[in-house]
């Protein structure tokens, strides 16, 4: 989801409602929630430059507050919540001229306002979709370079374990699409096919994890 630099709440009577901006302006960011914090995760900025920049909004005071930066620049990463910590997944960098996806796996802890690097995801592609089921984390397609083929390929990683592994190979190409969990299932919904005369496409295929 792309930012402005600032954040607004919908108010029955009132409608859009102006709140706090973020003092650093950014896009191509991730964010999640853990109780009435909201966490926004690298990002990059106007010129594509890609950020190591994290921050939190308290929705109750409406402030926001810096947080340690992430160990690497990351834009368009995967970022999931599990157990009150936050993990980061994959996405792009852009060290010179040519953009890279990135293999890191690293957790944050609120508590401590700390970074931790994981094991090496397996599976080095950015513009990834992601979910969380029963305490692990799902990766799935993307691509490994601009202009590269879409991956079919989905792996899941264990934070108790801080173990990567892989389930079948989905039914299509799939990048920029979103997935969600319903029920214990796995939801993964349109994205990018670059087989010969698809660009955009509405596939929409359901993994049930138990069967892994």
């Amino acid at each position: 989801m792309f930012s402005t630099g600032w954040i607004s709440t919908i108010n029955a009577q009132r409608g859009w409602e102006k709140m706090a901006s973020m003092d650093n302006k950014k896009g191509r960011h991730q964010t999640c929630v853990i109780d009435s914090l909201i966490y926004v995760i690298g990002g990059s900025d106007n010129s594509w430059t890609v950020l190591t920049s994290a921050q939190t909004y308290n929705t109750v005071s409406n402030k926001w507050y810096d947080l340690s930066p992430t160990p690497y620049a990351v834009c368009l990463s995967n970022v999931e919540v599990i157990d009150e910590r936050i993990y980061v997944a994959g996405g792009w960098h852009k060290p010179g001229v040519v953009w890279q996806t990135l293999s890191y796996t690293v957790a944050y802890n609120p508590a401590e306002d700390s970074w931790e690097l994981r094991a090496y995801c397996p599976l080095t592609t950015g513009s990834n979709a992601s979910c969380t089921v029963s305490d692990t984390l799902y990766l799935l397609g993307g691509l490994e370079s601009p202009g590269s083929h879409d991956e079919k390929k989905a792996i899941f990683y264990v934070p108790e374990t801080d173990r990567w592994g892989e389930i079948p190979d989905m039914l299509n190409d799939h990048s920029g699409a979103s997935a969600h969990e319903i029920d214990g299932h796995i939801y993964i919904v349109g994205g990018l096919d670059h087989t010969p005369g698809l660009l955009i496409t509405g596939k929409t295929e359901m993994y049930d994890p138990q069967t892994k």
